[in-house]
């Protein structure tokens, strides 16, 4: 497995949602991918482009879907530590990531990461959440 380094574009303590926002106006994150392959039944990839260049509003409202993940975030990634506990016998901590990330040759390419899992097997391990369901699996990437 190739083991890459990204640079800290932003430290995201302190920052203000429309600061937050403009910075990941420099970028392609993980959320965009779908949008900018028309898959989103959310957000077309016309909408995508218009959110990237156009003026970040002062007042920026979240709508309920996203509201509920910021809200959930640190219940799942406990979740995520005890599942992994609990089935694999392995304790891990998952800490906070307060940076937004960039590749540091595709500086298109950003990172905005709920937390990092040290996991001593040698794959990346990334917890995929369903919108249809309220499981959520584990995906090992060698």
């Amino acid at each position: 497995m190739k083991t890459e380094f990204f640079n800290r574009l932003v430290c995201t303590e302190g920052l203000t949602k429309k600061q937050w926002l403009e910075y990941r106006q420099k970028g392609i994150g993980g959320s965009d991918i779908a949008s900018v392959c028309n898959i989103n039944p959310w957000k077309s990839s016309l909408a995508l482009w218009h959110e990237k260049v156009m003026k970040i509003e002062e007042e920026v409202e979240e709508n309920l879907p996203a509201e509920l993940g910021i809200f959930l975030e640190p219940f799942m990634k406990m979740r995520l530590e005890d599942w992994i506990k609990k089935n694999e016998g392995i304790e891990i901590f998952s800490p906070f990531v307060p940076y937004i990330l960039q590749h540091p040759t595709n500086r298109i390419a950003l990172a905005n990461v709920d937390g990092i899992i040290d996991h001593p097997q040698p794959n990346l391990i990334a917890p995929i959440f369903s919108h249809f369901s309220n499981n959520f699996s584990i995906l090992l990437v060698e």
